[in-house]
């Protein structure tokens, strides 16, 4: 009996050290350090850019116009101990930042090499049917505009996505705004926003449906669009520039949009797999198998066994299934999917929880852990989920890894809100995390030994020493998790114009594949 408390002890205890602590970072009516005031209803974006953190604040349902201006904003935060003050104001047109991203160009719009230019993009929600891509002056810390197009209803863009061209080696970003399909943007340095647009979408899309989300997978880009209970993911085929369908879900009205789409590492053999969010489940889809789906988690049945009561609602990973690296053990993957959740919590009569109008308050996420073929999820929470819960934590809308230097990759920073078409005001909220303990920096899936990377930190030169194959490929990977950067059969990298910030290196020799954390400064 002794032995079995003392192995409890061990446990509990060693769950304690590796637990993280969220404290709050963001609270909407605060005076920054402009005087100005800083409100906002959802934070539906955090984007790590050239060693700062940006994040997209929403307005969406706010009804006190007298003292909140009703015009979606760009905040930034320059540090870890510093305060989160406005960096951009748009319109009373622009009520959401549906979509913002921090894209790496290494080629312009004729495919010609350049000095790797990183640039921060948004495309707002615009009630005056005005397409508008914002790009950021980090020199003169302002924002340049064109106009993509003018439409007749009200702008929705909720994605961007970035791809290398195999055919033409030309850089693209990608918008998807709802109605209209999928614009294409390259590099143009003699542009303001130094991106120039496709006048019409590249692909237009079914009616109705939103695109959600763009992923780079086995170097080809995918992405998916949904509505009414119909959901499709396409993927672009470089030689043509056109897009064709590979999948069609349905599953009835109350689904609800394709979320998360992503890339993730094959748990039955090389290569990568396909990941979303969709009607309660989590699926992968296997491109080598004809995207044959695999169900690997269902919500709703979990979380209503856990709590007692029928889940009523759910949306899941809203933006990214966000890659948290784990140099613990070497072979896992772990993913944080982030969540909203309905319920009656007047029902859980043994522990009953404050909700606002139905909807958790206790930021709930889950995490993905991936290990081989064994793949698990587990589910947390921002604040402690109990009746002594104040803060108002609906919706767990985005995650991002923190890149300020003093933090060396090891925090975490989390957003959300979401409105539910209920009206209110100030309500936007970010926490943070220090994972300390087993979710912490990177992962490697097939350490090799024989590696060194030096310097490191590094400011203008990476040098890769190894013993391979002759044929191996080299991405650099943002905080995001995505390959900014790639290169074939070379081993000195040249970073000297590269955004300082943590990023890691990723080398594979198609048996083996090495990766390390690298500081640019």
């Amino acid at each position: 009996m002794n032995k079995i408390f003392l192995l409890l002890f061990l446990v509990i205890a060693v769950t304690n050290l590796f637990a993280q602590t969220w404290t709050s970072n963001y609270s909407p009516g605060a005076i920054d350090a402009n005087s100005q005031l800083t409100g906002g209803n959802e934070i539906m974006q955090i984007v790590s850019h050239k060693g700062k953190l940006f994040a997209g604040n929403s307005y969406w349902q706010e009804f006190d116009t007298i003292n909140n201006p009703r015009s979606c904003e760009i905040i930034r935060k320059d540090n870890s101990i510093s305060s989160w003050q406005v960096d951009k104001d748009f319109t009373t047109a622009n009520l959401r930042v549906g979509a913002m991203k921090s894209f790496i160009f290494n080629t312009n719009f004729s495919g010609a090499s350049i000095t790797p230019d990183t640039l921060l993009i948004t495309i707002p929600n615009d009630n005056d049917g005005q397409v508008n891509c914002w790009v950021r002056n980090d020199n003169t810390n302002t924002w340049n505009v064109n106009t993509l197009a003018n439409v007749q209803t009200n702008v929705n863009c909720r994605a961007l996505g970035f791809h290398k061209d195999a055919t033409n080696n030309i850089c693209y970003v990608f918008a998807g705004l709802m109605d209209y399909g999928i614009f294409r943007g390259s590099y143009n340095a003699s542009l303001p926003t130094k991106i120039q647009w496709t006048l019409t979408p590249e692909f237009v899309t079914p009616t109705n449906e939103r695109v959600m989300g763009f992923t780079v997978c086995n170097n080809e880009i995918y992405a998916a669009t949904s509505d009414g209970g119909i959901g499709h993911i396409y993927k672009r085929t470089d030689a043509s520039a056109s897009w064709s369908l590979v999948k069609t879900t349905t599953d009835g009205p109350q689904a609800e949009d394709i979320r998360g789409l992503s890339a993730i590492p094959n748990p039955n053999g090389a290569g990568e797999v396909l990941w979303y969010s969709w009607n309660k489940k989590a699926s992968r889809i296997d491109p080598f198998n004809n995207y044959a789906e695999t169900v690997e988690y269902a919500y709703t049945d979990s979380l209503t066994s856990q709590l007692g009561i029928q889940v009523q609602y759910i949306i899941a990973a809203y933006n990214d299934n966000f890659p948290v690296f784990n140099p613990t053990n070497a072979n896992e993957d772990i993913r944080i999917i982030g969540i909203e959740l309905k319920y009656n919590a007047t029902a859980l009569l043994s522990n009953p929880k404050p909700n606002w109008n139905g909807w958790g308050i206790d930021g709930q996420y889950y995490e993905r852990h991936q290990k081989g073929s064994n793949i698990y999820y587990v589910r947390k929470f921002i604040v402690n989920n109990s009746p002594l819960v104040t803060d108002t934590l609906v919706a767990t809308r985005t995650i991002c890894v923190s890149p300020f230097a003093s933090d060396n990759g090891k925090v975490l920073y989390a957003g959300g809100m979401d409105c539910n078409s209920i009206p209110m005001s100030r309500q936007a909220w970010i926490y943070t995390a220090n994972f300390n303990g087993p979710t912490s920096s990177i992962s490697t899936f097939s350490n090799i030994n024989s590696i060194s990377v030096y310097p490191n930190p590094a400011s203008s030169e990476i040098n890769i020493s190894f013993s391979l194959s002759n044929n191996f490929t080299i991405e650099i990977i943002n905080t995001l998790g995505e390959a900014v950067l790639k290169f074939q059969n070379q081993t000195k990298i040249d970073v000297s114009q590269m955004a300082k910030g943590i990023y890691y290196l990723k080398v594979c020799d198609n048996q083996k594949t090495y990766t390390q954390k690298i500081i640019l400064q």
